[in-house]
């Protein structure tokens, strides 16, 4: 008897979800049994939810001041974006920019280095002279410019970001591998390879290059 009249609570207890969750009508689903199993526990863009206040049930809430967007890494020094735009008129901009932002030392440059190996050698090679194993074994259309000719050694450091951000060519962007102070790392590195390569060949700093010829232009 006992489990008959248990049983019939059951049952009664479902029936009256069944007729709950039937009160739906437009964009409302009606109660939800175990509603966590139907919504995620965080909220989702443009979603209504019950639970937020009436003002702003749709979940497009301000963020909270001094927090950083997803995927919106800051420049050393707390810039938020990159100002030159994709395309070529952003590239010509970008020479402006002259100055590395990451200051030069030995962890940085160990660290552009491994990144450098690890994402840029494939292509340009171990020291930058395009030979890398793509190249090498014909699996890539065209050889990467060599880091040690004149247009490179004058390009702005600005420039070299901005084709790591969107990319150029047949290079395409390495935003996504790359964060932003990664970036300017590898670039430190890369100005280190031309540095070297100046030392030894012209008995030169790349400093002392840029400056010469700048005045000559």
């Amino acid at each position: 008897m006992r489990m008959r009249d248990g049983l019939g609570l059951v049952l009664a207890f479902v029936f009256v979800l069944v007729l709950m969750g039937c009160q739906a009508g437009g964009n409302d689903p009606g109660w939800e049994y175990y509603p966590d199993m139907v919504h995620p526990v965080n909220p989702e863009p443009l979603v209504a939810y019950r639970a937020l206040p009436e003002a702003d049930t749709v979940s497009r809430m301000h963020m909270p001041a001094g927090t950083i967007p997803w995927g919106k890494d800051t420049f050393p020094g707390g810039r938020y974006t990159f100002p030159f735009p994709p395309g070529f008129q952003g590239y010509m901009d970008a020479a402006r920019w002259r100055e590395n932002p990451v200051p030069v030392s030995e962890r940085v440059l160990e660290q552009g280095k491994a990144l450098y190996q690890i994402y840029c050698a494939v292509c340009h090679g171990e020291k930058g002279e395009g030979d890398g194993s793509i190249v090498e074994s014909g699996a890539f259309v065209a050889r990467p410019p060599t880091f040690y000719q004149q247009r490179l050694y004058l390009v702005s450091d600005g420039q070299i970001f901005h084709v790591l951000t969107y990319g150029k060519g047949l290079m395409p962007s390495y935003a996504k591998q790359l964060t932003v102070k990664e970036r300017w790392m590898v670039i430190r590195y890369i100005r280190s390879l031309q540095d070297q390569h100046l030392r030894q060949t012209q008995k030169i700093t790349l400093a002392e290059y840029v400056r010469q010829h700048q005045s000559a232009q």
